[in-house]
């Protein structure tokens, strides 16, 4: 029994155990209480479908490339030169995003399809908004009545302050400064969503801007630079390879891919960052830096205002350390810190008649309504083991041993430096959750926190007598929670029907004609029967279309029939093949078969008709002119069509 008792003391066998263990309860699921509080709220999954097995690998090979990455570099660190070292960070920068995309891959064979469709889909709102706008100033002025208009529309702006709208703005603005750009990015993104007609006709800049969220990926790799900073500041070269390494795989990265949650941390890193080296160096400029970062930060979601009093925090614990003189000497880094928390929300007000508190308080009276709804002590536990699993059970398990910990030797007054991250991080959740502001999700708004984490485990592996061993383990366990929870998890759904890519028409053309409108779409052939009907007949008439380029607006075509004084007698106004595959949908160079039966009227007059065909954009009523194989905005087709009246039962007798 003492051998047993002396085992479970130990970190690393609980990071196994429960590592294990976890994993088993995803692919079993044996009971919802395990992803949430069953009837308020759970973490939605399923087992993977077997024809996804195709897909894993090259998730598999991005994790797998990764992790032998990080554990290689890791042990020849210290003879790394600066050109390697900056290399191997900015490998994790490239792989956290390519990692995310791979996985994505499993559920998603088309992942640009999910990140559009997350975008522009009913659980955003952001690029929504940002691309409505009319007058930014006007609409900063009135934010407090936008977020309460929002209520029932977009749930997420309800309680969002204004900075990632604004953002996205942003990129719309930059795009209609640069058409040519906007066109090239707004025609690839039409053909994920061409079917929808008021996506496709939406301005070139408006649908670009769309880009700007979809990049998030991108810009969340950056996370590992400040974080690898930290790290080195508080235990050297090794140990900030070790938490941005590790970072990189932690699984809430990909499983939140492209939602807004994964670009904080990067923020939460270089606040920290910025602010320690403040600290050691004695520079109030960076903890006026540091406070504008957080001000940054909460200007995009207020889920990141507990960055401010961890701020605060760590440097209270970091000038305790010193001496606790050293608290009150420090008041010109106080005042800059406090200076620069307020710096972006102090230009808002001034600019707008906006506070931070007018925008709190509605946010603060929406949270309380939802939080009515659940069990505050049922929560209080859950929160805690949803951020601890989302991080990663392997960085989890020695985060909470390592916080113990450290409240153990602050009780004693034994704080050193490199308790830092493990005392502020636990001192803020726990805080956090105290209050019961955040109840559910967790594992998606509380990743700000999962940076100090791995700062923290990073530290403690410099004590394991055996670290090169003990980091490769969890790593490794990492990058297979990573994959697992990617396989059995469902948390970022798109709201919209999946996008199948359509395979290209190839229809025989009956009769062959070259006509050339603008936009380089083609009129190649048609099939017409009968030519000879009398009033109330119908006349079937096909159309043959061919696209050199896919057109970006959904074009309507007419089909007119007219008497011999130019008369419109009959018509078929729409779609392409029957309103079901508009222009836009087109593939380029296929063949599309557009059929178009015609009715003649009942009281038509008799006599011989001709079949003009042209496109129009119905919002403005503009046709395309013919630019090649005819003039004008129509074309005559060469056939005449013969209406006869009706005569003792017979045609025309």
């Amino acid at each position: 029994m003492t051998a047993i008792a002396r085992a479970l003391k130990k970190p690393l066998i609980w990071v196994i155990v429960l590592t294990l263990a976890y994993l088993g309860i995803l692919a079993l699921r044996p009971s919802e209480a395990y992803f949430g509080v069953p009837g308020q709220w759970t973490w939605s999954g399923r087992p993977p479908a077997a024809s996804t097995i195709p897909r894993w690998w090259p998730g598999i090979v991005a994790l797998g490339l990764t992790a032998i990455a990080a554990i290689t570099f890791d042990k020849h660190w210290p003879n790394l030169s600066r050109r390697w070292r900056a290399l191997a960070i900015g490998f994790l920068v490239i792989a956290i995003p390519l990692t995310q995309i791979l996985l994505k891959y499993v559920h998603y064979q088309n992942p640009i399809e999910f990140y559009l469709y997350r975008t522009i889909g009913p659980h955003n709102g952001f690029w929504q908004i940002a691309v409505s706008i009319e007058a930014l100033g006007d609409y900063l002025r009135t934010y407090p009545a936008q977020m309460q208009a929002m209520e029932g529309v977009f749930g997420h702006l309800t309680t969002h302050p204004p900075g990632n709208i604004l953002y996205l703005w942003l990129w719309r603005t930059g795009f209609e400064a640069l058409p040519g750009l906007a066109h090239s990015v707004a025609h690839w993104l039409r053909g994920y969503n061409c079917a929808d007609l008021a996506f496709v006709t939406l301005p070139n800049a408006h649908i670009a801007a769309a880009l700007g969220q979809m990049s998030l990926p991108l810009l969340s790799g950056f996370t590992v630079l400040p974080l690898y900073v930290w790290g080195k500041r508080l235990g050297g070269g090794q140990t900030g390879w070790r938490a941005a390494s590790m970072f990189a795989l932690v699984p809430a990265l990909s499983l939140f891919t492209m939602r807004w949650d994964s670009v904080y941390p990067f923020f939460a890193a270089t606040a920290f960052a910025t602010l320690h080296i403040g600290l050691d160096d004695n520079k109030p400029a960076l903890w006026l830096l540091a406070g504008g970062i957080v001000s940054i930060a909460s200007f995009c979601s207020f889920g990141n205002a507990p960055l401010a009093p961890g701020m605060a925090l760590y440097a209270a614990f970091y000038l305790w350390a010193k001496s606790p003189r050293a608290l009150w000497q420090a008041w010109r880094g106080w005042l800059a810190l406090l200076l620069g928390g307020y710096s972006v929300w102090g230009i808002f007000h001034v600019t707008t008649g906006v506070a931070f508190w007018d925008l709190l308080a509605i946010t603060g009276n929406i949270q309380a309504t939802l939080r009515s709804n659940y069990s505050y002590g049922q929560w209080l536990f859950y929160n805690i083991y949803d951020v601890l699993a989302f991080t990663g059970v392997p960085v989890g398990v020695v985060f909470v041993a390592e916080a113990v910990r450290g409240w153990k030797r602050m009780w004693r007054r034994r704080i050193n430096i490199f308790l830092l991250p493990a005392l502020t991080v636990s001192g803020v959740l726990m805080a956090v959750n105290i209050a019961g502001v955040s109840p559910g999700e967790v594992g998606r708004l509380w990743m700000i926190w999962m940076t100090g984490m791995a700062v923290v485990t990073a530290i403690w592996l410099q004590s394991q007598s055996k670290s090169q061993r003990t980091y490769t383990l969890l790593v490794g366990l990492l990058a297979l929670q990573s994959l697992w929870m990617t396989l059995f998890l469902r948390v970022s759904p798109t709201g919209m029907p999946s996008y199948v890519p359509r395979r290209p028409g190839n229809p025989e053309v009956a009769t062959t004609v070259q006509v050339t409108f603008e936009q380089d779409i083609r009129l190649v052939g048609y099939a017409v029967e009968p030519v000879q009907t009398t009033p109330g007949g119908t006349v079937d008439l096909t159309l043959y279309w061919q696209a050199k380029t896919r057109p970006d607006l959904p074009y309507t075509i007419f089909t007119h029939l007219t008497a011999a004084g130019g008369a419109l007698q009959a018509q078929n106004d729409g779609m392409p093949a029957g309103n079901t595959l508009p222009t836009s949908c087109w593939l380029p160079g296929e063949v599309v078969a557009d059929h178009r039966p015609i009715e003649i009227p009942a009281d038509a007059p008799p006599g011989a008709y001709t079949a003009q065909v042209g496109l129009y954009y119905l919002p403005t009523l503009t046709r395309l002119p013919i630019i090649d194989g005819g003039a004008g905005d129509f074309f005559r087709l060469p056939f005449t069509i013969t209406v006869e009246e009706w005569a003792n039962g017979r045609i025309g007798e």
